[in-house]
């Protein structure tokens, strides 16, 4: 985040940054070998960060434990429901809450189902993965 009216903060000269670094490196799918990572936690920025990279695929950490909710992430993804990932490392990785749980794979399994429920039915582009 820039400094408060800033008309010109350091995270959106990074993205041009980053746009101009792939647009020699477009594949078939319309996105670049170059990245870049967007808090989710900052969804007000996503769909100018989105314009400045429109070919730039996302790394979206935030969701979950740090307060991303899916309806935030929707300016991330292409029409095609593509162009993003979404992290959810905590919510997975601490599942099983207990770490003397015997079932901790299930605590797991479940966790990855249900974050992936909850962006599809949130996010419309990814509506067709639910169940």
């Amino acid at each position: 985040q820039g400094k408060q009216g800033d008309p010109d903060p350091l995270f959106l000269r990074v993205a041009r940054k980053v746009d101009e670094w792939g647009r020699d490196n477009i594949g078939d799918r319309g996105y670049s070998a170059v990245g870049a990572v967007v808090g989710a936690t900052y969804p007000e920025d996503i769909p100018k960060l989105r314009e400045l990279m429109p070919h730039t695929m996302f790394l979206l950490p935030g969701y979950g434990a740090q307060g991303a909710r899916p309806e935030d992430l929707a300016p991330a993804f292409d029409a095609n429901g593509h162009g993003a990932v979404v992290a959810a490392s905590r919510k997975i990785v601490l599942a099983h809450g207990d770490p003397a749980n015997q079932m901790w794979e299930h605590a797991i399994e479940t966790a990855v189902m249900e974050a992936n429920e909850e962006l599809a039915a949130t996010l419309p582009p990814l509506r067709s993965l639910k169940r």
